[in-house]
């Protein structure tokens, strides 16, 4: 029983710890505990009593006395019981973890980060290895790691590859777990096979039944990232995501708050059956350049690629999430198949997203979607409850360039969803509006449908299925939004029905939606183009989305966007259900003839 229980290492030590103690987890595992708390030296001392006890009977050849094996049996049971208690969780601390106190990153050394993101791969792989009283592949206390509470640790990433084939695992974050940026070379691995790959913060693969829960917090520290691009370009593969998962099964994540992260918070991949639930996403420009060092960082930037949780596979729950995240809050993508990945789904579809607080975003998104020769595929998705307050597009669907193979989108609905205060489209279906520092854009001008603009339409991926059921849009800046699809493929049996849509400017279509290929009947679709005085305070409107603060761009839509008022009324459009067919333009196109649902609008002025 001694034996066994000294196997393991008591003499961690639980408290901060120095560089220059960071092999103390490797001298204690040789059997000398070299640090420790008061508990470890009295553990210590019992297992020398102990020790002593039997050596003296054993030398002096005496018979053991009842009381004294009653004596041993009893220190057993309790160092067994103390052993157990002790490797319940595997503490990242107890793997050489440096912790800090202060979440700015200035205070620790590349090389002590490197080291929290060993140990925190060590610790992980150590509970994988673990054997629980349930087995090899059981649950339990014993396959959990712990990210102790009340400490900071700065971590860059450890692995040159995915972790992968974690089984029954649960990482507890109750500290703060926070990503050191500089410097940015080390975030990127050149791999043969797909070029230039980031190495995510937390990035695991091939995994089954686990969990990431907890109480703390995990920093991104984008803002340096954010200026890294607008300075040098976004290269493929330069920046990472706090946390990557890629197909694995049987997925929990709740209670940790993720926080600025360089690009995507939580990215998902060809993953089945998971539940993401009760935790916040929050991206705090503001909050962030007061942190940097350099000058030019100080000044205010704009959150590149920041969505809060982009998901593919299959049968994924998303609900009771807050989140602030000036990029897609939740954009469902397709699994993209290249090499061995998307192996439990060959289209991402059963997605329920409910119950979210979003606010400064580009919406709830399905995509983007471009064609591919494997038929990328989104469908049977639903949106309900959401509540979006400022957003820069609310309800977004958006495909994109490509010249081979097709995509489909389809069986998408949103149900009571709540938007107040749109900046740009409460609700846009459509290419993708994106011109990224140092990439080539898509073709779609952001300014789209003004004068001299174009934005060309992706015939290639079909749209199709689309309910917009209790949408409620206040106070848009612009008409209540765009359905651009293509004429040889145009968007069939969309519905807008039991909805409400109230305008501020009635720019730039005078009051309804800008519709191209798709029909909605009673006068919701409306192309007419705004007058010049219209345009100019379009023009003074988008610029004013670029000010340094969001508090003084709500101040510019609350006090600008009247001047914009036609005879200062308010458009309120309302919609319930009618069916009507419509014939698209290219009569000749064998996919053209579809029944479309459309909708019957009372408007009001």
């Amino acid at each position: 029983c001694v034996v066994s229980c000294a196997s393991v290492r008591p003499c961690a030590s639980t408290g901060s710890r120095s560089s220059s103690d960071r092999s103390s987890s490797d001298r204690s595992s040789s059997g000398r505990c070299t640090s420790g708390d008061s508990r470890t030296k009295n553990n210590s001392a019992t297992h020398s009593n102990s020790i002593n006890l039997v050596y003296r009977y054993h030398t002096n050849k005496r018979m053991f006395h009842p009381s004294i094996l009653l004596q041993l049996f009893c220190v057993c049971l309790f160092l067994s019981h103390h052993c157990t208690t002790v490797t319940a969780l595997h503490n990242i601390l107890h793997y050489g973890a440096v912790p800090s106190t202060d979440a700015h990153e200035y205070d620790i050394t590349y090389e002590e980060a490197y080291g929290n993101g060993l140990a925190l791969m060590r610790a992980l792989i150590a509970a994988n290895y673990t054997h629980t009283q349930e087995g090899v592949d059981g649950v339990g206390d014993g396959r959990t790691v712990l990210i102790p509470e009340g400490l900071v640790f700065h971590m860059m990433p450890a692995h040159t590859e995915d972790l992968c084939g974690l089984k029954h695992i649960t990482l507890q974050i109750d500290g703060i777990v926070s990503a050191r940026t500089e410097p940015f070379n080390e975030w990127t691995l050149r791999n043969d096979r797909y070029g230039y790959k980031p190495m995510h913060l937390i990035s695991w693969c091939q995994c089954t039944d686990v969990t990431i829960k907890g109480t703390g917090r995990v920093l991104g520290n984008g803002h340096s990232w954010w200026w890294h691009v607008i300075l040098n370009g976004d290269r493929p593969g330069s920046r990472p995501h706090l946390l990557s998962i890629e197909t694995c099964a049987n997925v929990h994540i709740s209670g940790v708050r993720w926080e600025n992260g360089p690009q995507f918070h939580i990215w998902l991949r060809d993953v089945v059956n998971a539940t993401l639930e009760d935790f916040s996403i929050h991206v705090d420009v503001d909050a962030q350049k007061k942190m940097q060092s350099s000058f030019v960082s100080r000044f205010p930037v704009y959150p590149l690629n920041t969505d809060g949780i982009d998901p593919s596979g299959r049968n994924i729950t998303i609900r009771n999430i807050n989140i602030t995240c000036h990029d897609d809050a939740v954009a469902v993508k397709p699994c993209r198949r290249s090499g061995d990945i998307c192996t439990h789904t060959d289209c991402t579809q059963d997605i329920l997203v409910e119950n979210v607080r979003v606010k400064y975003s580009t919406g709830m998104t399905i995509g983007t979607v471009p064609p591919n020769p494997n038929v990328y595929c989104v469908r049977n998705v639903t949106f309900r409850n959401v509540y979006m307050e400022m957003p820069y597009k609310g309800i977004y669907i958006k495909t994109n360039p490509g010249e081979k193979g097709y995509g489909v989108i389809d069986n998408i609905k949103y149900e009571n969803i709540h938007i107040t205060d749109p900046l740009w489209w409460g609700v846009y279906i459509g290419p993708q509006q994106q011109q990224q520092p140092g990439r080539k854009g898509t073709g779609c001008s952001f300014m789209y449908p003004l004068p001299f603009t174009e934005c060309p339409t992706q015939w290639r991926v079909s749209i199709s299925n689309v309910v917009l059921k209790n949408v409620t849009v206040e106070n848009a800046l612009l008409t209540p939004g765009i359905i651009l699809c293509d004429r040889n493929t145009p968007c069939t049996n969309v519905s807008v029905i039991d909805s409400k849509f109230t305008s501020r400017t009635h720019l730039p279509s005078g009051g309804g939606f800008v519709c191209e290929n798709i029909e909605l009947e009673g006068g919701l679709c409306n192309s007419g183009m705004p007058d010049l005085k219209g345009f100019t305070c379009l023009l003074f409107l988008l610029a004013s989305i670029f000010l340094p603060t969001y508090f003084l761009t709500r101040i510019c839509v609350r006090v600008c966007a009247p001047l914009c008022y036609r005879n200062n009324k308010i458009h309120d459009t309302h919609t319930t259900k009618d069916t009507q067919k419509y014939q698209p333009i290219d009569q000749d196109d064998p996919l053209a003839h579809t029944d479309i649902e459309h909708t019957h609008t009372h408007t009001t002025h």
